[in-house]
């Protein structure tokens, strides 16, 4: 299968900053970038020794097919069949994957799809305090549409009426 390099994300779009800890993902084409006019890089910090550490598997990944593949081949390859043929990952079987990471945890793979990462990532960036700048940035949304992902949850709903029964009771 031949595939499009300007529209995947290729090895030469993977970078690992081992001083920092960080995977650096070059982005290329999305939504917003389809005329590849310009280019995102987004970090994604490590958690060292632990399992879900994306450094680590990254690394992993990138090292295992090296001898095999080149810099503008697709990023996410490997043996998902018993064919034991490296082939890039496709959609249908990163979203196979994801939905059964989400079952194996207990929830249900049915309230889950690729862009469920990216509401959920918005959405807990902003719960953490990242300003909404940066989170904007992160995700390379044009306008403030992003703000429709950002779920405000109920104890910071709770906070603010608290804040605001606490001005009035102070005669504020």
């Amino acid at each position: 299968v031949v595939f499009d390099t300007s529209k995947i994300i290729r090895r030469a779009d993977i970078r690992i900053d081992r001083a920092a800890y960080v995977l650096w993902v070059r982005i290329r084409r999305t939504k917003s970038l389809q005329y590849g006019d310009r280019e995102v890089w987004i970090p994604i910090h490590g958690w060292p020794g632990h399992s879900l550490d994306i450094v680590m598997w990254a690394d992993r990944a990138l090292g295992t097919y090296h001898e095999t593949q080149k810099s503008g081949d697709h990023a996410f390859a490997g043996q998902w069949d018993s064919t034991g043929t490296v082939q890039p990952l496709r959609y249908r079987e990163f979203l196979t994957r994801l939905k059964a990471l989400v079952r194996d945890i207990g929830l249900d793979p049915e309230n889950v799809a690729g862009h469920s990462l990216r509401r959920g990532g918005a959405s807990y960036a902003f719960h953490r305090g990242v300003p909404h700048e940066v989170i904007k940035q992160l995700g390379d949304w044009q306008s403030d549409c992003y703000l429709i992902y950002c779920v405000i949850p109920p104890s910071r709903m709770v906070e603010a009426s608290r804040h605001m029964f606490e001005g009035i009771t102070q005669g504020d």
